[in-house]
């Protein structure tokens, strides 16, 4: 097949959606089909702009999608099948079919907004872009599209969109398990990185953003100091909050906090390799990536206690959730956590959640069935 892809990010500078975008055209081209990415920053057809999207948000998400409207309204049929990652059209959708994955939804963030008493006009933000959302949404025809989600909880938050429930299809981000597996050689990573190998590593891998609760993470890890005295918390991401967060540390005095600033993709097996934990604070997430890469790499993770990280931690029998809102009760579950005996069952317990439900191949069959049936609906 000759398939289409449109994502608003795309490596090497990207984040989660961008990475499962990329992991699958490489699962797709290696089974024989042709692809086409289109993109911020291309590789093939470059509309939009990363720089509007990293400052303005949903306005740059949305001058994106509508770049990507203009430019496939003619010749749009040149291709078997198209792939559409969260798309945010104000006009029609320019393709009569079309695979759409989401990887969360603006509704989704205007009830996290709502639940941790962000600013008016936070949440008078989200409520416009899920109004934007459940418009396009209803403007699709379900027998030629086909909606996908990357955790069951956007399942549930398009049927909230209006989207029958029938018509979603849920299939996870697929992680490429051979990429992300246990370190062999964690001492020279650790050397590589000036990590003693003494220290409990802590590692936090995501964009630098509000919805990713880090100043409460900080707080958190802080507060273990006095019960972890030989933790270093990592953390690897860019985005608006570094500098904040960089001087919050510097303001608190904090020692053992690394900012380890943005990380390439390829680069981050060795991270993952020289740490102990992943963990994760956020008040809202559809399916991160990083999540699942760190557990491929045998990392049990200490996670925020929202319903997709209650999920996984459910279904995989691995790792914590803990309410970082509260540090003080955060940080002493997490010090039982780390000090019990299961936790250095469940790095290989994560490992084999992951092989066995979400690898890159697995995933890529699922999504190329998808598209097959697209195409003959075309």
């Amino acid at each position: 097949m000759k398939i289409l892809v449109c994502a608003s990010e795309y490596p090497p500078h990207a984040s989660g959606i961008g990475n499962v975008a990329e992991r699958m055209v490489r699962e797709f081209r290696n089974r024989g089909h042709t692809c086409t990415v289109c993109s911020p920053t291309g590789p093939d057809i470059n509309l939009g702009s990363s720089w509007a999207i990293q400052r303005l948000g949903g306005l740059g998400l949305i001058y994106f999608w509508e770049r990507v409207r203009r430019h496939f309204s003619s010749g749009a049929n040149q291709w078997d099948a198209v792939w559409l990652h969260w798309p945010t059209f104000l006009g029609a959708c320019p393709f009569r079919g079309a695979v759409v994955t989401f990887h969360g939804t603006y509704r989704g963030f205007r009830g996290m907004a709502r639940e941790t008493g962000s600013p008016p006009w936070i949440e008078g933000y989200y409520n416009l872009m899920s109004a934007t959302e459940r418009r396009y949404l209803a403007r699709l025809d379900s027998a030629s599209h086909v909606f996908t989600a990357v955790s069951r909880r956007s399942v549930a938050e398009l049927r909230l969109q209006g989207v029958n429930a029938s018509d979603i299809e849920y299939v996870p981000v697929g992680v490429d398990t051979d990429k992300f597996r246990p370190a062999t050689a964690r001492a020279e990573l650790r050397k590589e990185l000036g990590i003693p190998l003494d220290v409990m590593v802590l590692l936090y891998v995501g964009r630098l953003s509000r919805p990713k609760n880090l100043f409460r993470l900080i707080d958190t890890f802080e507060e273990a100091r006095g019960q972890l005295k030989d933790a270093l918390l990592l953390m690897a991401g860019s985005g608006e909050l570094q500098e904040p967060l960089s001087q919050y540390i510097r303001e608190r005095n904090i020692p053992n906090i690394r900012l380890l600033g943005y990380v390439p993709h390829e680069e981050l097996p060795k991270v993952y390799g020289a740490a102990d934990y992943f963990v994760m604070s956020s008040t809202y997430e559809g399916q991160p990536v990083a999540l699942l890469e760190a557990m491929s790499a045998g990392l049990p993770p200490i996670l925020s206690h929202i319903p997709v990280m209650a999920e996984v931690v459910e279904e995989s029998g691995v790792g914590i959730v803990v309410d970082f809102d509260d540090p003080a009760r955060a940080s002493a579950r997490i010090a039982d956590y780390v000090s019990s005996d299961v936790a250095s069952l469940h790095g290989s317990m994560a490992r084999e959640y992951v092989v066995t439900n979400m690898s890159s191949p697995m995933c890529a069959e699922r999504y190329l069935d998808l598209l097959r049936k697209v195409s003959r609906s075309l």
